[in-house]
């Protein structure tokens, strides 16, 4: 099964839920994506309403960005509180080298 149907279906080959669709997620587009990275729109059953999601693939993504680019943007977004910025919500670590990134707000 190709990496990112883990996160885009709703489920696997052996009707399994994928990882998005069981943490209530509902991915509606692709809004782009880039080396090792992709953002999809999806609607948040537990926030109700449409939320981005950046999905980071681990094997992808340099070490240096890994280690010290990345913990630095999650800090600095964590910080914003501005009502034309998003929202930062959560960051979850997925199995499979991939870190589910969900970096969501109001975008809509």
């Amino acid at each position: 099964m190709p990496s990112s149907d883990l996160f885009e279906n709703e489920v696997d080959e052996q009707g399994r839920q994928t990882v998005l669709v069981a943490h209530g997620y509902r991915i509606t587009r692709s809004l782009g994506h880039g080396s090792y990275a992709s953002v999809k729109s999806a609607f948040s059953e537990r926030h109700q309403m449409n939320v981005a999601i950046k999905i980071i693939t681990k094997k992808r993504a340099p070490k240096d960005y890994l280690e010290k680019f990345l913990p630095r943007e999650l800090a600095i977004v964590k910080m914003l509180k501005h009502q034309n910025l998003i929202v930062f919500y959560q960051v979850s670590t997925v199995a499979l080298s991939h870190l589910l990134d969900r970096i969501m707000g109001r975008y809509c």
